[in-house]
């Protein structure tokens, strides 16, 4: 991030005209959530609902992490949830990986490619053997340096879909891997901005990380991406709350906010109550000077 005239702006320029970058965590209207682990022991940690606050990722060494084997609450039906903004990088910028350390099996992998030419979006999912069953790629559904959201859904054996802005499910996949397979709950590492063992960086913003143990359905997509302020700014992001069509919110199984803890150690917090990870435990150079507006 670099300062011009008092104005903190990302590495890739503001991302929209009417909003800059403040290192300042904001308290946003809307009232404040205290962040419970482990059946409900309370951290004081307080988050903004909505917020308009990110992580920024410099794309060289920032990352975030829990590199000890957990099992997420979820096997061979999901969806996640990513807001992001990738600057114009070169290069594999991954999003997310969740793989095991000795073997692929149940491997989830989110990334962007080829951002400066195609803006490629590709899915990668290991069944349970670990064996490669999909290899999905799809150009042209987002911009470089501009805010957007995505769910990837997947309800078991073959169905695979990913829905950008609100939108309907992506068409004309390229599909360079596609046969069947099964997932399960096994013990996974978690990178979120990176690669295994801190590859594939990625460079921009991210925030509002989600996943949950069912397909959410249209109604509750367009809910979670509207939010209480019906679009897709300033969104509301407490889902282990229940709102308008929004009616998942005991399927929610991690969610990470990012961008909404001034402190350093908590910035990577899992908002759950229960059976949440934390991707503060590993993360990489990850401080509060990365806290952004969104």
């Amino acid at each position: 991030m670099i300062e011009e005239n008092g104005i903190y702006r990302r590495r890739g320029g503001l991302i929209n005209p009417c909003h800059h970058f403040d290192k300042r965590p904001r308290i946003m209207a809307g009232g404040n959530y205290m962040l419970g682990f482990g059946g409900g022991a309370g951290t004081g940690i307080t988050f903004t609902d909505p917020h308009l606050n990110a992580v920024d990722l410099d794309g060289s060494t920032e990352y975030l992490a829990k590199t000890s084997e957990q099992t997420l609450g979820f096997g061979d039906t999901f969806t996640i949830g990513f807001w992001f903004n990738v600057d114009n990088a070169s290069g594999t910028n991954s999003l997310m990986v969740l793989d095991p350390d000795a073997s692929n099996n149940s491997r989830i992998t989110v990334q962007l490619i080829d951002i400066q030419t195609t803006q490629g979006f590709r899915v990668e999912l290991f069944d349970s053997s670990g064996t490669l069953t999909k290899s999905w790629k799809k150009d042209g559904e987002y911009s470089a340096s501009t805010n957007t959201h995505v769910f990837v859904t997947w309800t078991g054996n073959t169905t695979l879909n990913a829905y950008f802005d609100g939108g309907a499910a992506v068409a004309s996949w390229i599909k360079n891997t596609d046969i069947t397979g099964t997932l399960a709950d096994d013990a996974r590492r978690i990178y979120i901005g990176a690669g295994v063992g801190g590859g594939s960086l990625f460079s921009g913003n991210l925030c509002a990380v989600s996943i949950w143990n069912v397909s959410l359905d249209s109604n509750n997509r367009t809910a979670v991406y509207n939010g209480a302020g019906g679009s897709g700014t300033g969104f509301k992001d407490n889902l282990t709350s229940n709102f308008g069509n929004y009616d998942q919110s005991a399927n929610l199984v991690q969610q990470w906010k990012l961008g909404n803890s001034s402190v350093d150690a908590n910035i990577g917090h899992s908002f759950v109550t229960s059976g949440g990870v934390n991707v503060s435990d590993n993360a990489v150079g990850v401080t509060s000077a990365d806290v952004v507006s969104f």
